[in-house]
């Protein structure tokens, strides 16, 4: 399992990213779905890592 450091910077790479998604075009709206998707799941584990 990864280090809680980890996953938090990881999720705050793709939080980032998704910000980005959502501010261009509409063409890219279904990657960013998934990127919110992936980086909510990371955000999760984190909390289960950090407990």
């Amino acid at each position: 399992m990864p280090k809680p450091t980890k996953v938090l910077r990881d999720t705050c790479v793709d939080i980032l990213d998704v910000q980005h998604k959502l501010s261009s075009e509409n063409k890219n709206e279904h990657e960013a779905k998934g990127k919110l998707t992936k980086a909510t799941a990371l955000i999760s584990d984190a909390i289960q890592l950090l407990s």
